[in-house]
């Protein structure tokens, strides 16, 4: 799984707040990170 960046312009066409939008991507990337360094 690679990390690609993620343009502000497609997010604004994909949801109409932003600010939730973050933290709902924050959170999911603070599981993935756990997930990983439970497994090593």
């Amino acid at each position: 799984m690679g990390l690609e960046p993620i343009s502000i312009k497609n997010m604004e066409e994909k949801t109409n707040d932003l600010y939730e939008a973050v933290v709902v991507m924050s959170k999911k990337a603070k599981q993935v990170i756990n997930e990983r360094t439970m497994r090593s």
